[in-house]
């Protein structure tokens, strides 16, 4: 990384006001509520309900969702992933097993819609540098990354509670776990990541760039990747 170390400021971390998901389907609207502006943030959580029946949210969301509600509070955004649509590969995978029938058609649904709804959808791969620069001059990122192969370095070094080691890998946890996070800043110099994991309270994690790729390209994920930019 020694270019963007010559080009970009070693350390940027996006001052985010955390939230802590309630339930175990709801990470990616915690993420949305994080980069939210105050008063979007309480409209979105005093309207909560409301907004995931229009949006057809039931205990379950995927990333066209998340660019729906974040049009609905004007954030620009870029929705980067390597499949438009549902990816047929998802069939064989136990995580989607319970959840392709009931979601197809709203997310297809949305899928087709998005360009008349204004939503910018590119079919196309990231690499870290892409990532580094939209932190360094745009805003935060919410990835879809496979759980299981989150390895916080902040929670291994302080191991103060249970709630903390829940950032860790679980020995039982399927092959693969879809799950929300939102990247919030780099250290070049440790070549970490850092991230809001909405499973967790208050606290910044760090992780390191090869591994926080294995986890947002890892089988499941389709590598999606939501860039905010902050106007």
């Amino acid at each position: 990384m020694s270019n963007e170390q010559n080009t970009l400021p070693p350390f940027i971390e996006h001052v985010l006001v955390h939230y802590t998901q309630n339930s175990t389907w709801d990470c990616g609207l915690s993420c949305i509520i994080m980069v939210l502006k105050d008063n979007e943030r309480i409209q979105f959580l005093c309207n909560f309900s409301a907004i995931c029946s229009e949006e057809r949210i039931e205990r379950s969301t995927w990333s066209i969702d998340l660019c729906y509600i974040l049009r609905r509070f004007n954030v620009r955004h870029r929705y980067l992933t390597q499949m438009i649509g549902i990816n047929p590969n998802h069939e064989r995978n136990d995580y989607y097993d319970k959840i392709l029938n009931k979601d197809s058609e709203r997310v297809l649904d949305k899928f087709d819609r998005a360009k008349a709804m204004g939503i910018v959808i590119e079919q196309k791969t990231a690499n870290n540098r892409l990532l580094i620069d939209h932190l360094a001059n745009h805003g935060p990122i919410i990835l879809l990354i496979n759980s299981g192969l989150l390895n916080c370095d902040s929670c291994k070094t302080n191991r103060l509670s249970n709630e903390l080691r829940t950032c860790f890998p679980f020995p039982y946890a399927p092959a693969y776990t879809g799950h929300y996070i939102v990247l919030c800043g780099y250290n070049l110099h440790s070549r970490k990541f850092l991230y809001r994991n909405p499973i967790m309270k208050d606290h910044v994690c760090m992780m390191s760039f090869d591994k926080m790729t294995d986890a947002r390209i890892a089988d499941g994920t389709d590598e999606d990747i939501l860039l905010i930019f902050n106007d």
